[in-house]
């Protein structure tokens, strides 16, 4: 680069931004200059459009006093108003960070806020805002398309699971609240001979979680009829038996 296209550079460098002069450089040198190599001697010249602004201390006590009473946005309005700037707000609000000066709000809603989107006009809005939305987007009542039927089957890895109103539940659990009702809270379903795809209501159980450990960890699980019952009555049997020694003690 010629000592005429260094000055030519140093002259426009104020009046437009650096992709700008780049082409405008070209055109009038002939030149092929691309981005990086333009780059390159701008920065060799030491030019740069990157400007950082020095806070006077009168600023930074604008800043503080501030800070807690205003909004980041509204903060760095009246900054530049008052200064004459134009800082934008990120750089306010990572000056007031930076210093430990708190905003006036931390974004979280406050017992009686309303939020925007149940505003007078701002659900309208909100959904306007979507691609292809309207003002039935959100109507209460519409199913999604993937919905599955009440009484759809599926066949999962850990069994298989039957659709009702209130979603999914395996088909052992299915089939023994179908015949006896509902299952008490804290109890599961077992079947005799471990098969989870069994129809047959006689050979499930209706167990607690504390009696199907303790056939887990004596391994009477899935060993049929005889085994399984015979240890359901052993853990019930040890149950009492503990409970009447607490009541001793």
């Amino acid at each position: 680069m010629t000592s005429e296209q260094e000055r030519y550079i140093e002259s426009h460098w104020n009046g437009m931004s650096c992709e700008s002069l780049r082409k405008q450089f070209n055109s009038v040198f002939g030149t092929s200059y691309k981005s990086t190599a333009f780059h390159y001697h701008t920065k060799r010249l030491g030019l740069s459009k990157c400007i950082v602004h020095k806070y006077t201390p009168e600023q930074d006590e604008f800043l503080r006093a501030n800070s807690g009473k205003l909004t980041r946005s509204e903060l760095t309005e009246l900054f530049n108003k008052i200064y004459g700037t134009q800082i934008k707000e990120d750089a306010i609000t990572m000056r007031c960070w930076q210093r430990g000066w708190s905003a006036s709000s931390d974004g979280r809603f406050k017992n009686g806020d309303v939020p925007w989107c149940k505003t007078k006009g701002g659900r309208e809005e909100y959904v306007k805002k979507l691609k292809g939305g309207n003002s039935h987007s959100f109507h209460k009542g519409i199913v999604p398309f993937n919905t599955k039927e009440v009484g759809t089957v599926s066949h999962r890895s850990d069994g298989i699971y039957i659709k009702t109103a209130h979603g999914f539940v395996a088909k052992p659990r299915y089939i023994w609240e179908k015949n006896h009702g509902k299952i008490p809270k804290g109890y599961v379903i077992l079947s005799v001979d471990g098969d989870k795809t069994t129809d047959d209501v006689c050979k499930l159980r209706c167990i607690s979680n504390r009696t199907l450990t303790r056939l887990m960890h004596n391994r009477w699980c899935g060993k049929g009829e005889v085994i399984v019952d015979t240890g359901i009555a052993c853990c019930k049997l040890e149950e009492i038996l503990n409970d009447s020694i607490e009541d001793r003690q």
